[in-house]
């Protein structure tokens, strides 16, 4: 479960920071322990200024609250996590002091989740508890002496759980037991146990090390905040608000709907910018090849056509380089709307109660550059204490709003890229076929010309038709490169391949009212449950069908 804390982080999707280490530090080594953290946090701050940071702690005693009091002294976010219930929890604290401060700190974490009730033992809930903070952190900052663990579940099994993954059977709701581990950067500040004595850990207090997997870790962290980072500003420059959200039926309050709206307007304004450039490379390679085809076959002495060609084609390449490779629209609106998916899904599932993550079930086939994306669905669940702590929505309402809101779209979106994929398609054989036609009436003219004694075609004529050969030969390459880039035939097929599963969720909606209640309920959560699968699966496969075809200058 999950208790809606002091309130929402800032605007943005957060880097979530995990903490672990002793809970018995001597108080003289607080304070610098605490300097080192707020120090970590700083430094990410600087280097990801649009990110909101929580930090996510156990709430425990020693490690997790020098860590708490460090973020919230910088004014970041915490939010807690729980292995088990409160009051059982709270008999691991040894005063009464320690347990007041337990509540406070508890009351000003934007969120406290409670982990589902281990049945094998206090031990294993812990263990849980390191996975769950391991696997949902960008990066975990561990105040350890350094040494291996002396029983289940301590700092060190936790640091081991972000450098190589943690045990399949600790694995959360929905986790997919054949993906390789999520693995990611410790930041190990040196910290000895008090129990020790002053001889007993010869680590320099306050010493950070950067501890990872393979070398290449801390480059593939870089890129997740890069990523993210560059997401949030997109998302503070569009300004999205719910008015102008293509969803705009989402209309509660929660972080998870806000946060969706903020991702789908981001997705729809860089979407714009990458179909009108897009538009403006077709157009400038179509201007440019009339020029060339101009010049080499009618006005082979005019320098204005072959400037005019050498413009047009300095700017396709200007405008490429500028607007695809350089600030990367195209890249970004894919992101942006994988996201914007990946969170829809992710909205109706709280909504209805599901305890399942999309973050384990979306993008597993494209690990790697895209990990981004699952931390950002990690770190949205995790803050959207609005959907989480409030009151659920009954699943059957869910799921119908989820089916007729998916279906009116899939329905109008098929029908528009069944009409473009047609036009492109009338546009490149009728432009092949002109061309194919014009070559063929030169060639007879050429073979009457060349038996007749007088008259017969001019050079002039001959190359006229040569010209509007090749004007027709570029009109039908474009069309062709045009439908090609927006993939409007598997979009066109995508879209009615979906159109038939929602039909098949419809049939399913209507038989429930014959349905007893309890198979009522399960069938309600499998359906959430397929359809919201399919429609990850789906994006994934339409994400990777358009990175697989970069936008290059057609010309």
């Amino acid at each position: 479960m999950a208790t809606p804390g002091a309130g929402p982080v800032r605007d943005g999707i957060p880097i979530v920071v995990g903490v672990t280490g002793h809970r018995d530090i001597s108080p003289e080594h607080e304070a610098q322990l605490e300097g080192r953290v707020r120090e970590a946090l700083d430094d990410l701050s600087a280097r990801c200024p649009s990110c909101p940071i929580v930090l996510l702690t156990g709430l425990a005693e020693g490690a997790d609250r020098i860590a708490a009091r460090a973020a919230l002294g910088a004014g970041h976010a915490i939010a807690g996590v729980l292995p088990m219930d409160r009051e059982e929890y709270e008999r691991d604290f040894a005063t009464e002091a320690s347990r007041a401060e337990f509540r406070e700190l508890s009351h000003q974490a934007v969120t406290v989740r409670t982990l589902p009730d281990r049945p094998d033992g206090r031990d294993a809930a812990y263990s849980a508890l390191g996975v769950d903070i391991a696997k949902r952190c960008t990066l975990l900052i561990a105040l350890w002496d350094g040494e291996e663990a002396g029983g289940q579940g301590g700092t060190a099994d936790v640091v081991g759980y972000k450098l190589k993954g943690g045990p399949v059977r600790l694995e959360g709701p929905g986790s997919q037991l054949l993906d390789p581990p999520e693995t990611g950067v410790v930041v190990h500040i040196a910290t000895p146990r008090a129990s020790d004595g002053p001889d007993g850990s010869t680590a320099r207090v306050g010493l950070v090390t950067i501890l990872a997997s393979d070398p290449d870790e801390p480059e593939r962290t870089h890129r997740k905040l890069r990523r993210l980072e560059q997401f949030n500003r997109d998302m503070a420059r569009t300004g999205a608000q719910p008015g102008r959200a293509a969803s705009a039926n989402v209309e509660r309050s929660g972080e998870g709907e806000r946060l969706f709206i903020g991702a789908d307007g981001v997705a729809n304004d860089l979407q714009a910018k990458s179909i009108r450039t897009l538009h403006a490379l077709v157009g400038f390679s179509f201007l440019g090849s009339i020029c060339f085809g101009l010049y080499s076959s009618l006005y082979q002495l005019n320098p204005y056509l072959l400037g005019a060609y050498l413009a047009f084609l300095l700017a396709s390449f200007v405008l490429w380089h500028v607007r695809i490779r350089r600030h990367e629209f195209e890249s970004r609106y894919l992101d942006a709307r994988a996201l914007s998916e990946g969170l829809r899904v992710q909205l109706y599932w709280r909504r209805a109660g599901l305890p399942d993550e999309p973050a384990e079930r979306y993008l597993r086939k494209q690990r790697g550059e895209l990990d981004w994306i699952r931390t950002a669905l990690r770190a949205v669940d995790l803050i959207d204490h609005g959907a989480r702590g409030g009151a659920r929505e009954e699943p059957e309402a869910v799921l119908r709003e989820w089916v007729a809101d998916q279906g009116g779209y899939f329905d109008r979106a098929g029908a528009r890229s069944e009409r473009a994929a047609r036009r492109a398609s009338v546009l490149t054989r009728g432009a092949y076929t002109a061309a194919l036609g014009m070559s063929t009436l030169l060639f007879g003219a050429l073979v009457i010309s060349a038996l007749a004694v007088k008259g017969g075609l001019t050079e002039a004529m001959a190359n006229t038709v040569l010209a509007s050969v090749a004007i027709f030969l570029v009109v039908g390459v474009l069309a062709q490169f045009y439908a090609t880039r927006r993939v409007l035939g598997e979009h066109a097929k995508r879209y009615a391949r979906m159109r038939l599963l929602l039909d098949g969720a419809e049939r399913a909606v209507a038989e429930l009212e014959r349905a007893a209640p309890a198979v009522r309920r399960d069938l309600v959560r499998r359906l959430l449950l397929e359809l919201g699968s399919e429609s990850l699966g789906e994006n994934a496969d339409w994400l990777m069908l358009h990175r697989e075809r970069p936008t290059e200058v057609a010309l």
